[in-house]
């Protein structure tokens, strides 16, 4: 047969295909309208429907068939190739090529692999037309293997062998999405210990954009000439208030609320002096922070033995340092009183705490914070209250309710004589995330 004839058969062939197709897609859509889907590659037809393929080769006329010359091995792709090596794509008028880029068609136009006989001219559009022609035959399968039901065969020219070589060069089918709980879950868990880190070294900045209400409990031991215990429950809570795009407010109140012993074996319960402070801290990333502000005293003991009787006020600063797992930093005040009960004695008292914080994995840290005091109006050697001592901490949740949760221990290296001994400090801190 003149290759033109063979050209003209294939040429018929493929345009009774292109008919034929719309019009079977048609009368499936209408016969079962949830087999109809999108495209997807029909590489991916599994390589035992090609026994049944080629029981269809089989009916193809023999009007239409290609001659003895041509090697039986070859698949209908080659065919196609060697028909249509040496035509201009431009005098085919059956296998235009669309010239859409969209996401839709981006499969479909994948041009097919490379087989053994390399075709160099002009064959790349009509394969990839032939792919955008055969891909239309697996809207079925494609719905189907989505919804596991059984997967509908279709003729298709590709042997058992190209079928085995293109199913593992074609693009493998993306996983099932994952459900919306799931999703959340996976971010949840990926990105919880991160947020307990940043949470814990917050926590431990006493100026950071971070609201917490802790409630500090002191245990001195060995106070007064009777060796008594005193205990001290500091409500502090911190709030930040942002008060432009440059600065931030950070207030700080203690309220100690005291059980004093007096003599052998009396105690007066009551609240003691409130305490506030208030920050001005610059809004600057990195990992260098500062603030400054003032501290005030207030006269707010219920009991004489509770407090000073004086109102006080005096400058207050802070520095926080926290690079990687560290969080290292001083807080200082000096409070002088100003007005009060003329009948007791004046306050002149300067605070030094330095801290220093080692965060570990699950939310765990370890601490090293004394608070160190002078009385500057107190005689000779009773001046000095200097703790030395250490503890740990973790921060995690009860519920949703993220917390800090540390336990102190310190022993008086330097103290006043009538001073306690040593001190254990345990704080409990509810932690409100985002409310700065």
């Amino acid at each position: 047969m003149p290759k033109s004839l063979q050209q003209l058969a294939l040429f018929t062939t493929l345009s009774q295909i292109a008919w034929s197709l719309p019009c079977v897609l048609a009368q499936s859509a209408l016969a079962n309208p949830l087999e109809a889907t999108s495209p997807t590659n029909f590489l991916q037809k599994p390589p035992q429907d090609s026994t049944i393929l080629s029981d269809r080769r089989s009916e193809v006329p023999d009007s239409i068939a290609p001659d003895e010359r041509f090697d039986p091995t070859l698949d209908f792709e080659e065919l196609l190739a060697d028909s249509f090596a040496e035509m201009p794509v431009a005098d085919n008028p059956y296998l235009s090529c669309p010239t859409s880029t969209s996401t839709n068609d981006s499969i479909a136009s994948q041009p097919l692999p490379t087989r053994e006989r390399e075709i160099t001219e002009n064959t790349s559009p009509p394969i990839s037309c032939v792919a955008n022609l055969t891909s239309v035959l697996t809207s079925v399968d494609s719905l189907k293997t989505e919804r596991g039901l059984a997967t509908p065969t279709f003729a298709s020219p590709i042997t058992q062998e190209n079928a085995q070589g293109n199913a593992l060069d074609s693009p493998k089918p993306s996983p099932s999405p994952t459900t919306s709980d799931t999703a959340e879950t996976s971010i949840t868990d990926k990105s919880a210990p991160a947020d307990t880190e940043n949470l814990a070294k917050a926590a431990q900045n006493p100026i950071a954009s971070l609201i917490s209400l802790p409630f500090q409990y002191n245990f001195n031991f060995g106070i007064g000439p009777h060796d008594r215990t005193q205990y001290i429950l500091n409500v502090q809570p911190v709030i930040p208030t942002s008060l432009s795009d440059d600065w931030l407010l950070v207030s700080r109140i203690i309220t100690p609320i005291l059980l004093q012993p007096i003599g052998t074996d009396a105690s007066t319960f009551g609240l003691g002096d409130l305490n506030p402070t208030f920050f001005f801290v610059p809004k600057v990333p990195g990992n260098l922070n500062w603030g400054i502000g003032p501290v005030l005293l207030l006269p707010t003991a219920t009991d004489r033995s509770l407090g000073t009787g004086k109102w006080g006020i005096g400058p207050s600063a802070v520095v926080v340092w926290s690079p990687g797992q560290w969080v290292i930093g001083a807080l200082a005040n000096q409070i002088w009183s100003v007005a009060g009960d003329s009948s007791r004695p004046d306050v002149s008292q300067f605070l030094f705490q330095p801290f220093i914080n080692y965060n570990l994995p699950d939310g765990w840290y370890l601490s090293f914070a004394p608070i160190i005091t002078a009385n500057w109006n107190a005689s000779a050697g009773n001046q000095w209250t200097v703790p030395l001592g250490g503890g740990f901490g973790r921060v995690f949740r009860i519920d949703k309710q993220p917390v800090n949760v540390s336990l102190v221990a310190f022993w008086n290296a330097i103290k006043p004589e009538f001073g306690a001994d040593w001190q254990i400090r345990f704080q409990f801190t509810l932690l409100f995330p985002g409310g700065g």
